[in-house]
């Protein structure tokens, strides 16, 4: 099996989930208040700056959101080292695996309490015959362009998960459907496809999509993973289905030739 294909192994689902290293998680956690409190106080100076005109304000505004963004790059890599820590990123691509999701998507949820997320499920069958057709090399340069077009659709709030050997999870925090729905039409092009070109090389991959929106308190997201894989496998059996009955049609209506003289 080619390495570029084969997901970090699946750990239980069931599995309690980990205790992160107290320190970690206490800093993500200021990291992220810090975050907060400076992207409020660059608004306020904006405004302030917007009304007196001056550029004092607005210096320390750009300042401010600054700190915010930079503290918050940091509260994600503190996150990703915890999770890390525990098995929870995928080995091949660094996205998260299906262990990683659950947790820090169990996490964005917490923080965002009331707030909409979302979930991209993304079934690439055809990723696993690319090698096979192209070669290795074509194979891990596909896979990259891949987990490219997912961190795109993930965004900077996002997260980008590795949850199958051809499957790619997406969580979309403060996002509702229609919006998800819409970034995955501005991402991925409607109908989503995923592009690659290499000289004269030219591959294109159409995923199967599923989305959908998790309901606070109502769904975890191990459970709406589960029951969006449900969906996308029942779709894909039902394609498999329908072009099995349009060959069967043109075997039938199709006619020999009459043979010459």
């Amino acid at each position: 099996m080619n390495p570029a294909f084969e997901p970090t192994r699946h750990l239980d689902d069931n599995a309690a989930p980990p205790q992160a290293g107290p320190m970690l998680r206490r800093a993500g956690r200021w990291l992220r208040a810090l975050a907060a409190v400076a992207a409020l106080a660059a608004l306020a100076l904006a405004l302030g700056a917007a009304m007196s005109a001056s550029l004092a304000d607005a210096e320390d505004a750009l300042a401010c959101a600054a700190l915010a963004l930079i503290a918050l790059h940091f509260s994600g890599r503190a996150q990703r080292r915890v999770i890390a820590e525990h098995g929870g990123l995928d080995g091949s691509t660094g996205l998260y695996n299906r262990r990683g999701l659950v947790i820090a998507g169990d996490e964005a949820v917490a923080r965002g309490k009331a707030r909409p997320a979302s979930l991209v499920v993304l079934d690439l069958s055809d990723l696993v015959e690319v090698p096979a057709i192209y070669g290795r090399e074509i194979g891990h340069r596909v896979v990259k362009r891949v987990v490219e077009r997912v961190q795109a659709l993930a965004g900077p709030n996002g997260l980008a998960a590795r949850t199958g050997k051809a499957q790619f999870t997406v969580m979309l925090p403060g996002t509702d459907l229609d919006k998800a729905v819409e970034r995955v039409h501005h991402v991925l092009g409607r109908p989503g496809r995923i592009e690659f070109e290499a000289g004269h090389t030219e591959i294109i991959l159409v995923p199967v999509v599923q989305v959908e929106a998790l309901a606070a308190g109502q769904e975890s997201v191990a459970d709406l993973l589960g029951r969006m894989e449900r969906l996308v496998a029942s779709h894909i059996a039902q394609e498999q289905r329908r072009r099995a009955w349009l060959k069967r049609e043109r075997e039938r209506h199709s006619r020999p030739s009459p043979l010459g003289a």
